[in-house]
């Protein structure tokens, strides 16, 4: 397998993204294989949703005679509730943990590059699920998703605190994947690695994913424009352009994601070069 080797140093936020850029070309194979592994079950069963549960509902919104009809209005308002629940439930129970392990992996990966090894995207996974390492980054992706949700309903002060515990513990997937540690001695881990350098982390966050939803919805501007206008003159189905438009968004994220979850380990790493000389010759 062609490997590449990196090498330990502190990095400002634009050398992280150019090496994970980099790292990703050369092991494009094992990373979007890590990624494609988790996000293509979760992308199959979230479209399956849409088109089954979602899209009609969705398509019957445009009929008349529901505008027409108050009590079918509201009936079909609180349908239509239980079906975002629905897929609330399938994103805590399916989407999230596929994605904290997705984001274990990647991080072995990367970690396997430093020492001029490439694992491939099986032995990525067997090492998350070896010594439990995916329950614990589970058990801590789901709370903090949870914790994130609640926090969000808040207007502005929930927003910021959501924001912050993101940015504070959200890269306890690396501590949990690499350094082997439990639930809550990960979080207390990352919590003291990440002081002092909030800002570059968000600042890194904000730049990667700039990137990722501005192709994403570009991709996602142009479906739709290609394929609502049809829907709406009822010659295309709304399950027929939600199918379209979930394929789009999978691909996307399959093909792009693996540069994020690359350049915020190598973040976890730059953390650990500047805070313990991680990786650097003895004086």
């Amino acid at each position: 397998m062609d490997t590449f080797t990196l090498r330990l140093r502190p990095l400002g936020v634009i050398d992280l993204i150019e090496q994970a850029i980099r790292l990703y070309g050369r092991q494009f194979l094992t990373f979007s294989g890590i990624v494609a592994a988790a996000q293509v079950p979760a992308l199959l069963l979230t479209t399956l949703y849409q088109v089954i549960v979602m899209g009609p509902m969705q398509q019957e919104l445009f009929d008349p005679r529901l505008m027409r009809d108050t009590d079918a209005l509201m009936n079909w308002y609180g349908v239509y509730c239980g079906a975002t629940l629905g897929m609330l439930v399938l994103s805590f129970g399916v989407v999230v943990p596929l994605g904290v392990v997705m984001n274990g992996a990647c991080a072995h990966a990367v970690s396997e590059s430093y020492a001029g090894r490439n694992p491939g995207a099986v032995g990525a996974y067997a090492h998350m699920f070896s010594r439990g390492r995916w329950l614990k980054a589970i058990a801590v992706g789901l709370l903090l998703t949870l914790v994130a949700t609640v926090l969000s309903l808040i207007p502005c002060v929930g927003w910021a605190a959501a924001i912050y515990l993101g940015m504070r513990i959200g890269l306890y997937v690396q501590v949990v994947s690499l350094e082997d540690l439990g639930p809550m001695d990960a979080l207390r881990r990352i919590w003291n690695l990440v002081d002092g350098h909030l800002l570059r982390l968000l600042g890194l966050t904000l730049l990667v994913m700039g990137i990722i939803v501005g192709v994403s919805v570009g991709c996602g501007m142009v479906a739709s424009m290609t394929l609502q206008p049809s829907a709406l003159s009822g010659r295309t189905s709304f399950a027929v352009v939600t199918l379209a438009q979930s394929v789009i968004s999978g691909v996307i994220q399959v093909v792009a994601l693996p540069v994020y979850g690359i350049a915020l380990t190598m973040f976890y790493f730059d953390l650990r070069v500047r805070k313990e000389g991680f990786g650097q010759p003895a004086a």
